[in-house]
């Protein structure tokens, strides 16, 4: 799944799968990849809107969702953290 860079001071990257509504977050102390499932559309558009603080939203709708699932899919390396990173600018 393709991630793009978000603002956040908790997440790295969020990526959404709207066939199969599943969201994919990085976060940027650990970087950590998680999968979160059923996510609707409308939260993923919440998180990459304008302005908006995706780990507050991401907390707020996803996180905090007693029916949303997840699952840890991978691990970032150190190089990867500081490639996504160095893409930020």
């Amino acid at each position: 799944m393709v991630r793009t860079e978000v603002q956040s001071s908790a997440l790295l990257s969020v990526g959404y799968d709207p066939m199969v509504e599943t969201l994919e977050v990085a976060f940027k102390t650990t970087g950590t990849v998680f999968r979160y499932w059923p996510v609707p559309q409308t939260d993923f558009d919440a998180m990459t809107a304008p302005g908006a603080s995706a780990g507050a939203v991401f907390h707020r709708l996803v996180r905090s969702n007693p029916l949303v699932q997840s699952v840890r899919v991978e691990e970032l390396t150190r190089e990867e953290q500081a490639q996504e990173a160095a893409n930020r600018g």
